[in-house]
């Protein structure tokens, strides 16, 4: 069933970025993304890589309920280039190079 589905809405990476203005909590908006969104990876502090079926509007949107009218938040659609340091932790070094290959090098 789940590959009738991802042939009908294929996933896409989107990357998402933060800025909780006045040292708010992070936690109810981590939580959303844990909860709704896998595969996905953290590479960076208050960056995310998910992959979605969703629209990148549906995906902002829907964050959109877990920050306040001053806080900054980014939802952007990724395409087939991606270039990222050594330095980045294993796993998210792993999840960067499985999904930018399996969506992009498909022969």
């Amino acid at each position: 069933m789940s590959e009738i589905s991802d042939l009908l809405h294929p996933k896409k990476l989107y990357l998402i970025s933060y800025d909780l203005i006045k040292g708010k909590d992070y936690k109810r908006l981590i939580d959303e993304i844990k909860r709704k969104y896998k595969p996905r990876s953290k590479p960076l502090e208050s960056v995310w890589i998910i992959k979605s079926s969703t629209s990148c509007s549906e995906v902002f949107d829907n964050l959109s309920n877990y920050v306040d009218e001053d806080d900054k938040l980014i939802v952007l659609e990724l395409n087939n280039v991606g270039n990222w340091t050594e330095t980045l932790g294993l796993k998210s070094r792993e999840f960067l190079e499985r999904e930018f290959t399996e969506l992009f090098d498909k022969p």
